[in-house]
């Protein structure tokens, strides 16, 4: 399918979840499994979990955007994009930038591209903000140009954090802070998350505060859906909310994709089937030359695509990411999430009995993840048999994949 048909099925909206996931791989379950492929477009995570292989975490819905530096960097990536893969891969292109902070891509919606940014700014040093920075004049700023900041910034300032916060704008905040403001207002930036709203609840103090933040191109705030705090839908293990970002602008789709389930085949109908397919379409005697080969080729291709089109069934997607998640464990998120509600509900008041009910539920559905990772893996290897051994060798031999 061209580009130019695939626009005319392209959703109408870019829809975006944001999260620092605090390095955690329990925090990375939890979101691969609450930001449905079904809902999302794009999921910018900061602080992911790394593996000692250097690979985070994703599902087959996901393509995983590293920063270009991830590879060749001493440091540790503090930045990953993951793209759904109904985009069509023609409508979007990473970016590159010597930094393993941030992880970019260019977005095809329309005529125009939308350069999308995830950042992750260290606390001590600007690096981050240079980097993208010098990028972003690199793209251009021109008409058919337009530009999204999000991420942690790590940056406090009384135009985003609640002027009850005063004692986060000393001197030395507040010129990091003005450093950013200066970037976003020569690039035509504007905050696109309301001023007030806090991102991260302190593990031990529970304030309230807004490290993280969204700035868009001023075309772009003209298309804002929504962009909000959605605490109620933080992973555990993460002290930061996820921030849900959706602008109206049409992203190509990929064509669809059939998956077939050759496990479950009955071979005897399926031979029967090609047999058929092949006495319907006789090769010749004799193959004389190269158009006789490519003549028969094309039939025995032919017959072989009819039977399977036939006689292997189209596999149903799994209604879960990962294949260790359960309904029980959907129960438990969703447990969570209704205690999450009204834990912030009454955050005002940290000796309300819904913050004890919250942490012993969180705690409870994190321990059940680990649990179905490892009986899952444990259950597989007793199955594991003559025909399976090598698989079961290769999986071992590479390690985890990033998806």
């Amino acid at each position: 399918m061209g580009l130019a048909v695939a626009m005319n099925d392209a959703p109408a909206t870019l829809r975006i979840w944001q999260q620092n996931l605090n390095k955690s791989a329990d925090a990375t379950s939890d979101l691969l499994h609450s930001a449905s492929p079904d809902d999302f477009d794009i999921l910018a995570i900061q602080e992911p979990y790394i593996d000692f292989l250097g690979r985070t975490r994703a599902t087959h819905h996901w393509y995983v955007v590293y920063p270009t530096a991830h590879y060749n960097s001493a440091g540790r990536t503090r930045s990953v994009l993951l793209v759904n893969k109904r985009l069509s891969t023609n409508a979007w292109s990473p970016i590159s930038l010597p930094s393993s902070d941030v992880s970019a891509i260019s977005i095809l919606s329309g005529g125009s591209r939308i350069h999308l940014f995830n950042l992750y700014v260290a606390g001590d040093h600007d690096q981050a903000l240079h980097a993208t920075a010098r990028a972003a004049r690199r793209l251009g700023q021109g008409a058919e140009e337009a530009m999204v900041w999000l991420g942690d910034f790590n940056r406090h300032h009384p135009l985003w954090d609640d002027e009850r916060n005063h004692h986060l704008f000393t001197t030395a905040n507040l010129a990091r802070a003005q450093l950013l403001l200066d970037k976003v207002v020569e690039l035509g930036l504007e905050m696109a998350l309301p001023a007030g709203l806090p991102t991260l609840e302190a593990q031990r103090t529970k304030n309230l505060t807004r490290p993280d933040n969204v700035f868009c191109s001023e075309r772009l705030i003209e298309s804002l859906l929504r962009c909000e705090v959605v605490p109620h839908q933080r992973p555990p293990k993460t002290d930061h909310f996820p921030i849900l970002t959706t602008l109206s602008t049409a992203v190509p789709l990929a064509p669809p994709q059939l998956r077939r389930n050759f496990r479950n085949v009955d071979w005897a109908a399926f031979n029967k089937t090609l047999e058929e397919a092949l006495t319907a379409a006789p090769f010749p005697v004799a193959i004389m030359n190269s158009r006789d080969f490519d003549r028969a080729l094309g039939r025995l291709q032919g017959a072989i695509q009819a039977a399977v089109e036939k006689e292997v069934p189209v596999t149903a997607p799994t209604p879960f990411s990962k294949r260790w998640w359960s309904k029980d464990l959907d129960g438990m998120r969703k447990k969570v999430k209704r205690l999450s509600r009204q834990a912030h509900r009454h955050r005002g008041d940290q000796t309300h009995a819904a913050h004890r009910d919250y942490r012993a539920a969180r705690n409870i559905y994190v321990d059940h993840i680990r649990a179905a990772k490892r009986d899952h893996w444990h259950a597989w290897l007793d199955s594991v048999d003559s025909r399976s051994i090598w698989a079961a060798h290769r999986f071992v031999k590479n390690g985890s994949s990033d998806g």
